[in-house]
């Protein structure tokens, strides 16, 4: 796929890995819009500065995944405004310890609704309106690319309900995949160490501990990797493990 002029649409891009997605795929030349739910003040600050730097259409749009019965008007509001949908990212998560001992009902429906529920029934809306589009001169009418962790595969002490939506994310992208080919490709990266926790302080050294590579991850490796499968129309079902060689231990 030809990135430039695609229109795109990113969940939870204010801050963190999703700032950095949305300040990549906007120099490329797509026309963004991107989600927030708590992070308004960065959201506008965002969509102004890339705006002003590069003078196209940046769009702020409040949106919170839980409410999945929103999904279509979210995908319907980007099509009145662009009149199309190329490529949905799904990186609008929740991560925090939950010990399971401890673990809340309240807590597991959060995670598993925020990680989960509300990116498949966004990426059902956004589907279905790719779907009747036309589509470019390699087949394809969109993209889909879900932003996963290697927690997925791998057994925590404390976060049972972030595992379990994280693994259910990888198999939705490859359910997905199968049902949307071949002209909507399905993809998945899945992330080791890039970020500490929110409100977590770690030295570099404890951070990286697990990592054959000797350090985190940078967000523009992560934004390297959803290129990479944007770009490529003949991957499909794919988890991209971007981990430094974490699933080597």
């Amino acid at each position: 796929m030809e990135l430039t002029g695609k229109v795109v649409l990113i969940t939870g891009g204010a801050v963190r890995i999703g700032r950095g997605l949305v300040e990549d795929l906007v120099r490329l030349g797509c026309r963004v819009a991107f989600t927030y739910h708590r992070s308004r003040v960065e959201a506008e600050e965002l969509a102004r500065r890339l705006g002003a730097e590069t003078g196209q259409d940046v769009l702020a749009l409040s949106y919170d995944a839980r409410r999945v019965q929103e999904a279509p008007a979210l995908v319907e509001r980007l099509c009145a405004h662009w009149g199309r949908i190329d490529v949905l990212v799904l990186n609008a998560a929740r991560f925090y310890r939950t010990p399971w001992d401890a673990l809340s009902e309240a807590q597991w429906d959060e995670l598993l609704e925020i990680n989960l529920k509300g990116p498949f029934f966004l990426a059902q809306a956004a589907a279905r309106q790719m779907r009747l589009q036309e589509p470019d001169p390699n087949g394809i009418r969109g993209k889909i690319v879900a932003i996963s962790d290697v927690a997925a595969e791998l057994v925590w002490r404390s976060y049972l309900p972030y595992q379990i939506s994280k693994a259910g994310l990888n198999l939705m992208v490859r359910v997905l995949a199968r049902n949307l080919a071949p002209s909507i490709t399905v993809n998945a990266v899945a992330l080791s160490t890039i970020l500490p926790e929110p409100g977590r302080s770690v030295s570099p050294e404890a951070f990286a501990q697990d990592i054959p590579l000797g350090r985190p991850g940078r967000i523009e490796e992560v934004a390297h990797a959803v290129r990479f499968l944007l770009e490529n129309d003949f991957v499909t079902g794919h988890v991209l493990h971007l981990d430094g060689g974490r699933m080597l231990r």
